[in-house]
C-alpha cells in the first residue's frame, strides 16, 4: 500500500469514519509509516476538539451588522489601488524600449545556404520540444516521492 498522503484521508481514520475493513488496512500501515504515524494523533485531537465545541447562534441581525461595517470601512484611495499597476507598467515600458532598441532596422531572415525553410521550421519545433520535455522533467524532480511499504 503506497503512503496516503492525503490528509482527508487521515482526518478520516482518526475520527473513526472509515470503514472497519479499510481503517485495518490504514491502521496497519500507520504502524510501519513514520509520515502518517506523526500526523494520526494531532487529527485526532482536532477531531475530539471539534466534536465538543459548541458555536454559538448567528444572530438575527447578523447580516445587517456586517454590511454596515463593510459600508462604513473606508474606501481605498485611488493611490493604493494604483500602486501595484507602477511596476507591471515600467516593466512593460522596459520591454518595449528593449525590443525597439533590439531591432531598430530589422532585415528578413534568411536561412542558410544548403537548409531549406522548412528543415530549420522542424528543427526550431524540435528544439522547443526538447525545452519543454526538460521542463517537465525538473519539475517532475523538484515533487517529494511518497512513502511506500
Amino acid at each position: 500500500m503506497k503512503c496516503p498522503a492525503d490528509p482527508a484521508l487521515l482526518v478520516d481514520y482518526a475520527s473513526g469514519r472509515l470503514a472497519p475493513a479499510r481503517a485495518a488496512d490504514l491502521g496497519r500501515h500507520i504502524e510501519t509509516c513514520d509520515f502518517c504515524a506523526e500526523r494520526v494523533p494531532g487529527y485526532s485531537a482536532i477531531s475530539e476538539a471539534l466534536d465538543t465545541w459548541d458555536s454559538p447562534p448567528v444572530s438575527l441581525d447578523f447580516n445587517r451588522r456586517l454590511w454596515s461595517k463593510i459600508d462604513a470601512a473606508q474606501p481605498v484611495r485611488w493611490t493604493r489601488r494604483l500602486f501595484p499597476a507602477i511596476p507591471v507598467a515600467a516593466a512593460a515600458a522596459m520591454m518595449l524600449a528593449g525590443l525597439w532598441m533590439e531591432r531598430p532596422h530589422a532585415s528578413p531572415q534568411v536561412p542558410a545556404p544548403g537548409v531549406s525553410v522548412v528543415e530549420a521550421e522542424q528543427a526550431e519545433r524540435a528544439l522547443d520540444d526538447i525545452q519543454l520535455l526538460r521542463g517537465f522533467d525538473d519539475a517532475l524532480s523538484d515533487r517529494p516521492q511518497a512513502n511506500t511499504m
